[in-house]
């Protein structure tokens, strides 16, 4: 077990509690079970590693988990994906930012995507995620066989044979894939 003792926020067990600790400072940490990371409050956001901090210009709220591509006009910034298998991914947003706003997006490791669609049939893990259409916030998965047009960015680290959308788990790879 991890001591509360080390961190100057203790220990939370979820991503989502984060943004609710009250008072943040600058520089101060806590430990999330969640994802087993450390993370630091930058003055705006609690970061870690596994993500880096781009502004939300998507047009509207982003949840968690939504995915984000890079935005090709404006360095440092996000936006909703223009097309099926974009090869800007950013990654799934991990604490919901309104438009304008600081946004946390996860470029690697263990975290939580909305999915919008699957191939049928896709029961185990280990399908690949990609962008699934323009304008949407959301991955598409498919099974390891069948390629996609450009590029992937992820595997699904949950069964989708119950429901085949909605948040999962994913790995996410920190690059993207060509197939």
């Amino acid at each position: 077990m991890y001591s509360k003792l080390g961190y100057s926020r203790g220990v939370i067990a979820n991503l989502s509690d984060a943004p609710n600790l009250p008072n943040p400072q600058t520089g101060e940490t806590v430990f999330c079970t969640e994802n087993y990371r450390v993370l630091t409050y930058d003055g705006a956001l609690w970061m870690c590693d596994d993500f880096v901090r781009l502004i939300n210009e998507s047009g509207s709220t982003r949840n968690a988990g939504d995915l984000v591509i890079y935005d090709t006009t404006t360095y440092g910034r996000v936006v909703l994906t223009t097309t099926s298998d974009i090869e800007r991914v950013a990654g799934p947003v991990v604490y919901t930012a309104s438009n304008g706003a600081a946004v946390a997006v996860a470029i690697k490791g263990r975290y939580k995507c909305k999915v919008d669609s699957s191939a049928p049939g896709i029961t185990t893990i280990g399908g690949k995620a990609y962008t699934y259409s323009a304008g949407n916030s959301g991955a598409a998965i498919d099974a390891i066989t069948t390629p996609v047009v450009s590029g992937f960015y992820g595997w699904i680290l949950e069964r989708l044979d119950i429901s085949r959308t909605g948040i999962k788990n994913m790995l996410i790879r920190g690059k993207v894939e060509m197939f």
